[in-house]
């Protein structure tokens, strides 16, 4: 009797001695409601009526490791939550290049505290090492693809790199209009004003252009529109946009005051060129809108010589922008643009004009940029001459 007595205390002991904590689930999700953010949940799997306790200490750091560098490289805004059930790490204001890398399937990434994890539940406290989490999350951190749509749409979506990108180019003396070598930069740029909401809309600072060593490029523009407003619908598959201020040729020499109502569309993605690469499918955006402006200074000739005068007019235009990935590291992207004016002294001939723009690129490693060769060809609504331009370059593509 004493024998067995002893035996139960050892096995009692040895069941306590030898209990594991228990496993962990990873969960990773994204929240489109208000500031998007992705979030990455850790879930122990308790026994059945455990619960956490959701007011442990949340006083840790921790990164998202890939191959022994710190992925976000501090770009990116991190927070921690614990409730009844996970352990939520969440990840604000992600770039699209490092929103591509956690979509793409990898073993690579790792989540890494910066001490031991410590699990309090309603039956006891569990401690997880740094090296136990990163060895247990390896592998397990990847978006899937409607998973970066979600989160690409909730935060402007396609809209967001219409608005923001930015390419250096240089023109080949053989293709410039000067014989000599041309460097140039073309941009879109659009940043809300913080803290101003107009009807459920946002107040925006918006800018766009492309200049160059040859100010006389009839290509070349700037249009700059301090005061510009932008309203989204639900499902942010449709924004409404209204824009006011100055437009004008590089050097200014002609110039208007311009508000232009117009209405962005994402239009059904016909093309798939990736060919089962993870690339992020971005849809068409097709945008179509009226102008209204009145001219300050123009370049316009009448058959004598002389300056025509300035004129009062509206126009309709139409849009398309269209990003296509191709394999692994190429993208091809289609910009074009229709528009008539109703001013029979600007537009004699009453023709409906048009502009398009061929770029191909290819992704350069581990930078937000692509190598590209770009074909323009016709005429800018600004611009009273048709032109051509060939180019190669660097291009940037920002969302917001």
């Amino acid at each position: 009797m004493k024998t067995m007595r002893v035996f139960c205390v050892l096995m009692l002991w040895s069941g306590f001695g030898f209990s594991q904590n228990p496993e962990l689930a990873f969960e990773l999700n994204v929240n489109t409601v208000g500031k998007p953010y992705l979030r990455i949940s850790i879930l122990p799997q308790l026994n059945p009526g455990q619960t956490m306790d959701a007011n442990s200490p949340v006083d840790y750091t921790f990164k998202l490791d890939k191959g022994g560098v710190d992925y976000f490289g501090g770009d990116v805004q991190l927070s921690m939550a614990v409730s009844r059930k996970s352990i939520d790490l969440d990840m604000h204001d992600v770039s699209k290049q490092k929103l591509l890398g956690l979509s793409t399937a990898s073993s690579d990434f790792t989540i890494v505290f910066n001490r031991p994890l410590t699990i309090k539940t309603t039956q006891g406290d569990y401690e997880y090492s740094v090296a136990e989490i990163s060895e247990l999350s390896k592998g397990k951190i990847t978006f899937t693809e409607d998973q970066v749509e979600q989160y690409t749409v909730s935060r402007g979506g396609e809209f967001s790199f219409i608005n923001n990108n930015f390419e250096m180019f240089y023109v080949p003396a053989a293709e410039s209009d000067t014989d000599e070598g041309e460097l140039g930069v073309k941009f879109a740029y659009r940043n809300a004003y913080k803290g101003v909401e107009i009807f459920s809309g946002t107040a925006y600072f918006m800018a766009e252009g492309q200049v160059s060593t040859n100010p006389k490029d009839s290509l070349n523009y700037l249009s700059i529109y301090p005061v510009s407003y932008s309203n989204l619908d639900l499902e942010k598959t449709t924004e409404w946009l209204i824009t006011a201020g100055l437009e004008g040729n590089q050097d200014l020499s002609s110039y208007r005051g311009a508000i232009n109502l117009a209405k962005n569309m994402l239009l059904p993605n016909l093309i798939d060129l990736s060919y089962g690469y993870d690339r992020l499918r971005l849809k068409p955006v097709l945008q179509a809108g009226l102008k209204a402006y009145a001219e300050g200074d123009n370049r316009r000739r009448n058959t004598d010589g002389s300056e025509q005068q300035n004129e009062k007019s509206a126009m309709v235009f139409a849009n398309l922008y269209y990003l296509v990935p191709i394999y692994h590291s190429f993208t091809a992207i289609v910009e074009g643009q229709l528009f008539y004016d109703f001013n029979t002294t600007i537009n004699t001939d009453k023709e409906l004009k048009n502009y398009y723009k061929l770029t191909m690129g290819y992704d350069v490693p581990n930078t937000e940029f692509k190598a590209f060769f770009s074909y323009q060809n016709g005429e800018r609504t600004i611009s009273p001459s048709k032109d051509e331009l060939m180019s190669i370059g660097l291009l940037a593509l920002f969302g917001n």
